[in-house]
């Protein structure tokens, strides 16, 4: 009857919500397992619903992606909204939302390729509008700057916004955004380092196709993963690259998922290699940051195709392998943490895993900017603020602090 009140039935949440919980479900899948590893019926299971069920809610696991990245957006757009003027208070207030949302970035990076070209161009826009936001609140502030510096050093500082994602290290949750905050907002206030001395880097090939014929097919594989991801990129494929045909790889591998295990070994043991000697090479731990800053700077930079899949495709593994890379990882990480605590003994331990996880992602997003590699200066100032990020060297942040206690 018309006017008559129908109660929800108890237990269902409203449609909206419903909606909202599917997303932040599939988000959450996406972020530990890769978008090309979830099915629809994973994300149903973890609702504890059927598919047909889930198919109420979402056209598709493109749409379920799409909602998932532009929802974490919502929510910083949001943040930056209610933020107050100073550039300060927006990079506190996107840390909040980096934290609110730790799924959020990690889509956007790793992800983001996976979606349908118009609504990939949408987002795009999206983060250039909050990006452009920090620009202007960087031009207010430091009008010295020119453009191209405010530029990368508003990318930088959003880019240290990806360490709850991508890492997936458990920190209180207060902490972390107070110190991502403190980070990001030192990053932003670091000079371009423009003139400064690097350390040297001898020049290295990860593969080398002259010496077999199993060198050049993984080099040629790594480029193409790089390029296509891995999902994209069939053994024919490879093989063609080589000028070879298809069942002519099992001579040299035994299937795709080989050849993927053969370039992240590459490029873990190529790290680990780059520890040892910047350890063995030099005492004191300053020089021994500022080395494998400028190590795995060379790496991003000249062996881009290596360092991307490196970077994307390791969740692809089977358990074992995956085990393997990651432990690796995490082993090459802590002991970045350990030299910065050595060289910074006031730091926590959540300050000193903040700073080195932001110099990571700073490392990680940048490097992947074909517009900003252009710059003569690029690397130079990608390696100054990487290193800076960690703190081991006075900031003006620093300089404008003193007295007052900071997450330094």
């Amino acid at each position: 009857m018309p006017g008559t009140y129908a109660p929800r039935r108890r237990g269902r949440p409203p449609i909206p919500e419903r909606r909202d919980q599917v997303v932040r479900a599939a988000a959450r899948l996406f972020q530990r397992r890769g978008y090309p590893m979830v099915g629809m019926k994973d994300v149903a299971a973890s609702l504890g619903i059927t598919a047909s069920a889930l198919y109420r809610h979402c056209d598709s696991k493109n749409d379920l992606l799409h909602a998932a990245i532009t929802s974490g957006l919502d929510v910083v757009e949001e943040a930056l909204r209610k933020a107050g003027e100073s550039l300060d208070d927006a990079l506190r207030a996107a840390a909040g939302a980096a934290v609110a949302r730790e799924d959020l970035w990690i889509l956007v990076r790793r992800e983001l390729r996976h979606l349908d070209p118009p609504l990939r161009k949408a987002i795009r826009q999206r983060l250039a509008t909050i990006l452009g936001t920090l620009q202007e609140r960087l031009a207010h502030e430091r009008p010295r700057l020119d453009p191209d510096a405010r530029e990368f050093a508003a990318r930088s500082a959003l880019a240290t916004l990806a360490v709850p994602s991508q890492f997936g290290y458990r920190f209180n949750p207060k902490v972390l955004e107070t110190t991502m905050g403190d980070v990001a907002i030192d990053v932003a206030n670091l000079d371009a380092g423009n003139d400064r001395p690097t350390p040297d880097v001898l020049p290295k090939k990860p593969f080398d196709g002259e010496l077999s014929r199993r060198e050049e097919l993984l080099g040629l594989a790594a480029r193409l993963f790089a390029e296509h991801g891995y999902q994209e990129v069939s053994l024919i494929d490879i093989g063609s690259a080589a000028g070879m045909a298809g069942p002519s790889l099992y001579h040299h591998f035994s299937s795709k998922i080989d050849v993927l295990v053969g370039v992240l070994r590459r490029a873990a043991e190529w790290i680990e290699l780059d520890l040892h000697s910047a350890l063995t090479t030099h005492d004191d731990p300053i020089r021994v940051l500022r080395q494998l800053v400028a190590d795995h700077v060379d790496l991003a930079l000249n062996h881009w195709d290596l360092f991307r899949v490196y970077q994307n495709e390791s969740i692809q593994l089977p358990p074992d392998e995956h085990s393997w890379i990651t432990g690796s990882h995490k082993a090459f990480m802590e002991r970045w943490i350990q030299l910065t605590r050595t060289a910074r003994p006031d730091y926590t331990e959540t300050q000193a895993r903040v700073r080195v996880f932001s110099a990571l992602c700073i490392i990680n997003d940048l490097a992947g900017s074909a517009h900003m590699r252009v710059h003569p200066a690029f690397r130079v100032r990608l390696e100054h603020t990487a290193f800076g990020c960690i703190g081991v060297t006075p900031t003006p942040h620093d300089q404008r602090s003193s007295g007052h206690s900071r997450s330094m």
